[in-house]
């Protein structure tokens, strides 16, 4: 999932404006979204005219030329434009300027905590973030996203020490301004914007370059402003990623991005620790009480089975996956068993509270179902599919199966 995109997200959530949402595959973006977006970027809002404050939006989004990502309604002569006008509806992408323009016209709630005017504080604060996003991307991608032979401009010990000092700034403002967050004891869009890079850090650098980003005893401003976070229920319970969906990207990433001679060595052996640390934290969660986990989160989870129960079983058995080739697939002999699994894991997630046992999956199709059970909580991705806390309860239902 896009870093930009969660940015976006959270802000919706922070904010409490409402707003529904649509998934768009990055790798095959829908015709209509190319036409509405000439950047073909995510992510993008569509603004729905109504009320008077919203049309009050619409006026200065299409005419105030500050506003540069917004489809233009008022030119007639685009065939997208006249289609939004005679919706009453703007399109609007770039991350920073749809929250600036949630927090002006859409949200009562964002006023007086989220865009804070500028301050030496606050400018520096952005500046260690800056600092830390692009150290960090350099440390965690030396040669890029792809599998470049080309050696990269720095040393491994020069870009470890450039994250160090970042790092290390950064919990130094933490530490002596009070925190929790960067500018306060109140999240800011500053916080939004730093999340997805430092949550991704936080979970894939133990594995990709051996170094902790949560660490209380070297980074004790930092932790404190991840623990933070988490108790945002806006965060924790739908924006939040976790360490098995992080893991799960490293060796996708691996393998999209590879050239035609194939992973580089380096990769490789990234997405081999990867999946060996996946597999452990899948084996933890057996056994595990799946009233560990809230009933509103094992109901997510349960809802989300229940609506997407074909795409699930069809996915289980796809002969030929877009993506984790590496994850083996079930025929689609073993289809009954996967069914029966679901209604198991299901019947789990919803019997937990009251004591019961979940339906029993025949003999015969027990074998099937708990391979297809891991299948599924491999491929389970959070926050794309669910939230972190209904990813875990269904990963434990799955895996009891």
């Amino acid at each position: 999932w896009c870093p930009f995109c969660e940015r976006t997200w959270l802000f919706l959530r922070l904010t409490e404006t409402a707003y529904s949402e649509k998934l768009i595959n990055l790798r095959d973006k829908p015709e209509y979204y190319l036409k509405l977006v000439p950047t073909t970027l995510v992510p993008a809002i569509q603004f729905d005219v109504q009320t008077s404050r919203d049309a009050e939006m619409i006026e200065a989004l299409t005419t105030d030329p500050t506003f540069k990502n917004v489809t233009k309604i008022l030119n007639r002569r685009n065939p997208v434009a006249r289609f939004l006008l005679r919706k009453k509806r703007v399109v609007m992408w770039e991350s920073t300027q749809t929250m600036q323009v949630i927090d002006r016209f859409l949200s009562p709630q964002s006023k007086a905590r989220l865009f804070l005017p500028d301050t030496p504080t606050k400018i520096r604060a952005e500046e260690l973030v800056a600092n830390v996003s692009k150290a960090g991307f350099s440390l965690n991608y030396p040669r890029g996203f792809g599998n470049s032979t080309s050696a990269p401009s720095t040393t491994a010990e020069e870009r470890r020490s450039n994250f160090d000092a970042a790092l290390t700034a950064l919990d130094a403002h933490l530490t002596s301004s009070g925190g929790p967050f960067l500018l306060g004891s109140l999240p800011t869009v500053t916080d939004v914007s730093i999340v997805p890079t430092l949550e991704r850090l936080r979970y894939q650098l133990p594995i990709t370059q051996s170094y902790t980003v949560y660490d209380d005893s070297r980074y004790p401003g930092i932790a404190r402003w991840f623990d933070a976070m988490s108790s945002l229920e806006a965060y924790e319970g739908r924006v939040a990623g976790d360490e098995v969906s992080w893991l799960s990207t490293i060796p996708v990433f691996a393998r999209m991005f590879a050239g035609p001679e194939g992973m580089s060595k380096e990769n490789e052996e990234k997405a081999a620790r990867a999946e060996v640390r996946v597999e452990a934290l899948l084996a933890e969660l057996e056994g595990k009480d799946l009233n560990s986990v809230g009933s509103k989160y094992r109901e997510e989870a349960a809802a989300k089975v229940l609506g997407n129960r074909k795409a699930i079983i069809a996915d289980i058995s796809n002969q030929d996956a877009k993506s984790q080739k590496h994850i083996p697939r079930l025929s689609p002999a073993s289809n009954p068993a996967v069914s029966e699994m679901l209604d198991a894991t299901v019947d789990a997630l919803l019997l937990a509270d009251l004591g019961r046992p979940a339906q029993a999956v025949a003999d015969e199709n027990l074998g099937a179902a708990r391979e297809a059970a891991k299948i599924m909580a491999q491929r389970l991705c959070a926050p794309r599919d669910m939230s972190a806390p209904a990813a875990r309860a269904l990963r434990i239902a799955l895996l009891s199966i």
